[in-house]
């Protein structure tokens, strides 16, 4: 976090990592209910609340079309939770966070190499970017209609 957001509160904190991981799944999370789990306490009542600071109205907004229930388990329950709070800022939940997002992300390219309609897309799109106009190549990803494309694989689907 930057010198910016260390000067939050634990709460305010507490909601940005929860934006922030809503927003990283955001494609796996949209239209399904989720459980958000958290030690904070405050947070469980954070659907009940009225919107007071301009910081609440700005980042509620980002879970608003989402289907989440709040939870709270108290640190002393929750060893693993009270411990990784612990852990310097949020540092460890991004790390964790990049470590699974970068396993599945490589999963994903092993796809694109093993269906040859998406080898023969991609190639294609890296010499003309006019062809197949529904697909993209964002960031070195294969994309479809601005979703990321999963190649022939039932269970990584």
């Amino acid at each position: 976090m930057g010198p910016r957001w260390q000067n939050l509160s634990v709460y305010e904190k507490e909601l940005l990592a929860i934006v922030f991981a809503v927003q990283i799944w955001e494609q796996y999370l949209l239209g399904r209910p989720f459980i958000v789990k958290t030690d904070q306490k405050s947070l469980k009542h954070l659907l009940d609340q009225k919107l007071s600071t301009p910081f609440q109205q700005l980042w509620l907004t980002k879970l608003m079309g989402f289907q989440y229930e709040i939870q709270h388990k108290s640190g002393v329950e929750n060893k693993a939770a009270d411990a990784f709070s612990r852990v310097q800022g949020s540092e460890l939940l991004l790390m964790a966070i990049s470590t699974i997002q970068s396993d599945l992300m490589s999963l994903i390219e092993q796809t694109w190499q093993q269906d040859p309609v998406l080898q023969h897309i991609m190639q294609q799109k890296s010499q003309d970017s006019a062809s197949f106009p529904k697909y993209q190549i964002l960031h070195g990803q294969l994309r479809r209609k601005g979703k990321l494309v999963i190649g022939c694989n039932k269970e990584l689907k």
